[in-house]
C-alpha cells in the first residue's frame, strides 16, 4: 500500500511454508498458509513494487510451485580471487585495518587451499586474536589466522550447495561463467573443480541428468 518496497527473508525454507506435501499435523493451517502465499507471489499487480528476495542453501526443500514462482540466482562459493577482498573484509569488522597486501594475498591463498568459509576465517581470525596481545600487529594476527588453519575443511556442505544451486538455475544468464547480456559462454572462467565435470568446456552446456545424480548422492551424505 506504502509503494515501492523490499522484504529479505534467510533461510526461507524455515520461515516459510515451502512444501504443501510435507505432513505438518496442524490441521492444514501451514497449507492454507501456502496457498495464500503462492497466491500472493503470483499478484502480477505488485510487479515492478514489490520485491522479495529471500536465501537457502536447500533449494531442493523447495517445492516445485514454490520455486516457480521465484528467480532463481545462484550464488557460489568463493573463487581464488575473490578471497583477498572477502578476508580483507572480515578482518576490518574485526578490528584488523591497514593490513599489508603481500600478507593479504597469502592469507587469502592459504584459507582457499584450505576450504575455508567466510565464517571458518571469521572463526581463524578471532582465535588468533584472543591469544595475541595488544602489542601484535594486525598483519601477524592474521598471518597466525592463516596459519592456524588445521587440515582441510569439510568441503562436503560448500560441494552440494554449490551444485544444488546449479542444478535449481533456470536461466544462464544468471551462471558467472556466461555474459549477462548475450547470454554467450565464456570457456575461460576459473570454474571451480567441483562444477566442472557438470559444464561442457566447449558450449557452457550444463549435464543435468549427472549433476542430479551427484546432488542426490551427496544428499543422503552431508547434512547442509
Amino acid at each position: 500500500d506504502q509503494g515501492h518496497c523490499m522484504g529479505l527473508i534467510d533461510e526461507v525454507e524455515h520461515m516459510l511454508p515451502m512444501d504443501r506435501t510435507k505432513d505438518t499435523h496442524d490441521g492444514g493451517v501451514t497449507q492454507s498458509i501456502m496457498g495464500m502465499y503462492q497466491t500472493f507471489l503470483a499478484d502480477s499487480s505488485l510487479s515492478g513494487r514489490l520485491a522479495i528476495v529471500a536465501t537457502s542453501n536447500r533449494p531442493f526443500a523447495i517445492s516445485d510451485a514454490m520455486r516457480q514462482r521465484w528467480v532463481v540466482v545462484p550464488v557460489f562459493s568463493a573463487l581464488a580471487q575473490d578471497m583477498p577482498g572477502i578476508v580483507r573484509l572480515l578482518a576490518n569488522r574485526l578490528g584488523l585495518e591497514g593490513l599489508d597486501d603481500q600478507v593479504l594475498r597469502e592469507a587469502s591463498a592459504r584459507f582457499h587451499a584450505n576450504g575455508a568459509s567466510p565464517r571458518e576465517i571469521r572463526e581463524a581470525i578471532i582465535a588468533a586474536r584472543s591469544v595475541s596481545d595488544a602489542t601484535v600487529p594486525a598483519n601477524e594476527i592474521l598471518h597466525r589466522a592463516a596459519n592456524s588453519i588445521i587440515g582441510n575443511t569439510d568441503q562436503g556442505s560448500t560441494v552440494l550447495g554449490d551444485l544444488a544451486a546449479l542444478q535449481f538455475c533456470r536461466s544462464s544468464l544468471m551462471l558467472p561463467w556466461h555474459d549477462a547480456a548475450t547470454g554467450a559462454f565464456h570457456p575461460d572462467f576459473p570454474l571451480p573443480q567441483h562444477i566442472k565435470p557438470f559444464v561442457d568446456p566447449t558450449t557452457g552446456a550444463i549435464d543435468q541428468q549427472e549433476l542430479g545424480k551427484t546432488v542426490e548422492m551427496l544428499r543422503s551424505q552431508v547434512n547442509i
